[in-house]
């Protein structure tokens, strides 16, 4: 199944003023990881979401195995790959 087809269940949700990160359980022995983000056009949205996986790429095999929903408020292209990083860092979503 499509992991957007499981953004309407019910799961945990962790809200951050740039990032909503919705959490659903899986049977998969791997997790999964999809990106919402709105933007003025498709350059910075584009720009956004490569940010946004190399971000997750640093914490995903340390969170545990499940569905993440990652969806990007739009004032969140002002943020420093730093900054994203340190985000994803601090969240724990176990």
């Amino acid at each position: 199944m499509p992991i957007l087809e499981v953004a309407h269940q019910k799961g945990r949700v962790v809200r951050g003023p740039y990032f909503t990160i919705k959490i659903f359980s899986s049977p998969r022995s791997f997790s999964r990881l999809s990106v919402i983000v709105s933007a003025k056009n498709s350059v910075e949205r584009n720009r956004l979401r490569r940010r946004l996986f190399q971000a997750a790429e640093l914490v995903l095999k340390q969170w545990p195995v499940a569905d993440y929903l990652i969806i990007a408020q739009t004032r969140a292209d002002r943020l420093s790959q730093k900054e994203i990083n340190e985000w994803f860092i601090s969240q724990n979503p176990s």
